[in-house]
């Protein structure tokens, strides 16, 4: 190829890379999907009609509780956005509201919002028998829910976003450290790499590369079986991806460690699991089997069995939805197949031959058009420039567009509009009929040509500056797969094929803007024209309005809120500049860092925090703890101290009884039986602490650490360091509904009898506010009674300038009646309280 046809090819590619990323630059404008963090009541309302309110989060599926009108949980509420972003449609993400019974039974679900092309959006939302298959779905993989047809892509999508959210392929919130190589040599003991692999299987290697099996891990189906004290996460060993199980090892634990570890050792009860085939794995009854438990650890050991038993189960089933896979494997190889008779027919020595011709028309109207429905348009590349490769153009259509594109430009061969376009061979067919044809005058034969590519330059117009309009309805080709449900590309598809009854092929040469583009693509194979010109001073206009916009253009909304999630709720950040200060992202970044190494520290629901390592361990010897840790003990114990026991933060073992602890939720209250002997493990005399040597003691084995009532507090103090110290000024940063402000800031402080309405409007300024309250669910226990606090106040607030001090005194007041609370009040602490009565009353000068 001489240079200058090289140059010339290379500018056109170049105009495409550049109106391609102008469109991705342009993002997605309204259409910018919702997040879990902005869940409202409305939206829950939709899917629950007794809704009320909304309650806390659960941190295990990242839902928000829904409560009726008495306070009491009749569901949860989860959104799919952003978590499943990536999986794009025919030509974007969508974001659906998913239903779940207090249980975790799947109610329904419902759409919310769509990037993808209008009328396939619109399809799926009316087809009520699509949305009516997700209800009474249990948390499992293996949904059952058929694609809608002529919008299969679109609701696809959906259906595999529902199922990453709920059914276990998405990281477990309570195991989510990765298998390292050691765990892996637990089972495979010549392993030296570990890798991801699909569907949630891990891939190990030995030395060279050598594959040696596989590892499955329990979680997160087995999240919730509890042995002695909580789940355990075990791996399951295979050599290949069909066979039957070679070895079970436990791996993480929120079980007593000398357990877990008791398991680990019995190589006899590990035999007899490896023993269990596969297709019995599902339905196995471990009493039938002679599987017994290990001595001194059996419900450990039970646990660990069960654990196996579900998740194998969970794969089970995942087997049994492959003919839903298989499906879209031969829609897949059909496609291809298609690609391929495209290029024979555009290359090989037939193409010349009428009836072979006819005969490959025929092919693709039935099977390109009307059986699959794919046909090349605007929404589509646009989608792909927006998006990038995701979704269906990860597989054969991706193949099928980058060949459409690429062939006209490399070879010259107009492929696509010649040998690959249904409705270009129903024109064919429709045109032969030559009874009514009728010439058109040259002036306005070459208007009507230019008429395709104006279009185009219109769409990718509205493509970068409004990227909310649906380009689904600037074309004909939504008619092929929905019918009457695609009204305005019905239109254009019925006129342009009675239009080719008097002008041969009137919609290719004087209507498609897609066509247009192919053309300009192929152009001339030794010079620029008028077109190449037009399209490059249109790129230099549109990329102008970008920059002049900042990045940002008309009718973009405001860039998302700076935020996160962390301790099982959500965070945010306010910026005094907003969210388009120059380094915003940069400082919620950084925010989002410390509070991730907050709360893998210092958490007790991570399984590798320190935190979770000293509640494991039932030694009585003193334990070497990090100062940061050193220093939450030491206020809680004088906390404990002035409260006379009331403020404990050793009540870890009643708050997962009342199923608010790391374990989930339980089926039943405990009983008095069962909270005698937990108050055992209960008491803040019972922990030592030694300053000078850095250490923790337990003086009973199985006591433990929760450090709930001082850890979002806690981190709003790092993350307000974090902040200063990289020069963001003045800001409002706020934790789970815990506030810390840095210059003025006028906040509220809510009314719990009226949801949503303020109770009283202060000033916050280089100070913290902190709110405890037992009116949206029971939280906090006492360490006296076992049972949940019922003291004097509805709520109480607590002011101070540090976020922890604010956060750990709006606990210890909240237990106290008002006398004592008065008596026990720290220097610098003000507090709010609305009393069970309704009265407001005040501590210091709030």
């Amino acid at each position: 190829m001489s240079p200058r046809r090289l140059g010339v090819r290379g500018l056109r590619l170049a105009l495409l890379v550049l109106a391609a990323l102008a469109i991705r630059s342009a993002g997605v404008g309204v259409l910018e999907l919702s997040s879990a963090e902005g869940l409202s009541l409305e939206q829950a309302r939709g899917l629950f009609p007794e809704a009320r309110a909304l309650g806390d989060v659960d941190r295990r599926l990242d839902a928000r509780e829904v409560l009726d009108g008495e306070g009491r949980v009749v569901g949860k509420l989860l959104s799919t956005a952003p978590h499943t972003d990536d999986l794009i449609g025919y030509s974007g993400p969508s974001d659906v509201l998913v239903a779940l019974s207090p249980a975790g039974r799947l109610l329904g679900a419902r759409l919310v919002a769509s990037g993808d092309t209008t009328a396939h959006v619109d399809d799926v939302r009316g087809d009520e028998e699509f949305w009516a298959a997700f209800a009474g779905l249990d948390e499992e993989p293996g949904a059952d829910v058929s694609a809608v047809s002529g919008s299969t892509l679109t609701s696809g999508a959906i259906v595999e976003g529902v199922e990453r959210r709920l059914f276990g392929r998405t990281r477990s919130q309570r195991f989510p450290e990765p298998v390292s190589v050691e765990e892996a040599r637990a089972l495979f003991p010549e392993a030296v790499e570990v890798e991801e692999g699909e569907r949630g299987w891990l891939r190990v290697s030995g030395e060279h590369s050598r594959p040696l099996g596989w590892l499955r891990r329990t979680s997160p189906q087995a999240d919730n079986v509890r042995g002695y004290r909580g789940p355990t996460e075990s791996l399951v060993a295979f050599e290949r991806l069909d066979g039957e199980v070679r070895g079970v090892h436990p791996r993480a634990s929120y079980d007593t460690a000398d357990y877990v570890q008791r398991v680990r050792e019995d190589p006899r009860f590990l035999a007899e699991l490896a023993a269990v085939s596969r297709a019995d794995w599902p339905e196995v009854d471990f009493g039938e089997r002679g599987i017994e438990g290990v001595s001194g650890a059996t419900q450990t050991s039970y646990a660990v069995a069960e654990g196996v038993r579900q998740s194998l189960a969970a794969l089970e089933r995942e087997a049994e939805g492959e003919g839903s896979a298989a499906r879209t494997r031969g829609r897949e190889l059909g496609l291809a197949a298609l690609v391929l008779g495209a290029l024979v027919m555009a290359f090989g020595p037939w193409r010349a031959r009428r009836g072979l011709r006819r005969a490959w028309q025929v092919v693709l109207v039935l099977g390109l058009g009307l059986l699959l429905g794919d046909l090349l348009s605007l929404a589509l590349l646009v989608g792909a420039a927006r998006h990038g490769l995701a979704g269906p153009l990860l597989g054969a259509l991706g193949l099928w567009v980058a060949v459409a594109l690429l062939v006209p430009w490399g070879t010259r061969r107009q492929l696509y509009c010649h040998h690959l376009c249904p409705h270009g061979a129903l024109q064919e067919w429709v045109g032969a009929v030559k009874r009514f044809r009728v010439n058109l005058p040259g002036g306005v034969h070459r208007w009507l040509r230019r008429l395709p590519l104006l279009l185009l330059g219109a769409a990718l117009s509205v493509a970068v500056l409004r990227p909310e309009v649906d380009l689904g309805a600037w074309e004909a080709f939504d008619a092929w797969v929905l019918g009457v449900g695609a009204a305005l590309s019905l239109g254009l598809a019925v006129a342009g094929v009675v239009a080719c009854l008097f002008v041969p092929l009137a919609y290719c040469r004087f209507a498609c803007p897609t066509g247009a583009l192919l053309e300009l693509l192929r152009g001339h194979p030794e010079r620029l024209g008028v077109r190449e010109a037009g399209a490059g001073a249109l790129l230099a206009v549109l990329w102008a309005a970008l920059a002049w916009g900042g990045g940002a253009p008309a009718g973009e909304p405001e860039p998302r809120p700076l935020g996160g999630r962390a301790f099982g709720t959500t965070w945010s950040l306010e910026l005094r500049e907003g969210a388009r200060a120059p380094k915003a992202r940069e400082w919620s970044a950084r925010v989002d860092a410390e509070l991730e190494r907050i709360e893998s520290r210092l958490s007790s629901w991570r399984a590798g925090s320190e935190v979770a390592q000293f509640n494991a361990s039932a030694t009585t010897l003193p334990l070497e703890v990090s100062d940061e840790l050193l220093g939450l003990v030491a206020l809680g114990l004088e906390l404990s101290q002035r409260t006379a026991g009331a403020f404990d933060l050793t009540v870890a073992p009643l708050v997962s009884a009342w199923g608010s602890g790391p374990a989930g939720e339980v089926e039943a209250e405990p009983g008095e039986e069962e909270l005698r002997a937990l108050l055992e493990r209960v008491g803040w005399r019972k922990l030592e602490l030694d300053r000078a040597a850095g250490t923790l003691r337990k003086t009973h084995p199985d006591l433990e650490l929760d450090l709930g009532a001082l850890l979002q507090g806690h981190a709003l103090d790092r993350a307000a360091a974090v902040l200063d110290d990289s020069g963001a000024g003045e800001y409002l940063l706020e934790i789970g509904g815990e506030l810390l402000a840095r210059g003025p800031w006028s906040v509220g402080v809510e009314d719990p009898r009226r949801p949503g309405q303020v109770l009283r409007t202060l000033e916050l300024e280089d100070e913290a506010l902190a709110t405890s309250g037992d009116y949206r669910r029971r939280h906090l226990i006492s360490p006296s009674s076992g049972r949940p606090v019922q003291g004097a106040w509805l709520s109480l607030s607590v002011r101070h300038r540090s976020g922890l001090a604010a956060d750990a005194w709006g606990t210890a007041l909240f237990t106290l009646d008002r006398a004592r609370a008065s008596e026990v009040l720290g220097e610098g602490v003000r507090a709010l309280g609305l009393s069970r009565s309704g009265e407001v009353l005040s501590f210091g000068e709030f």
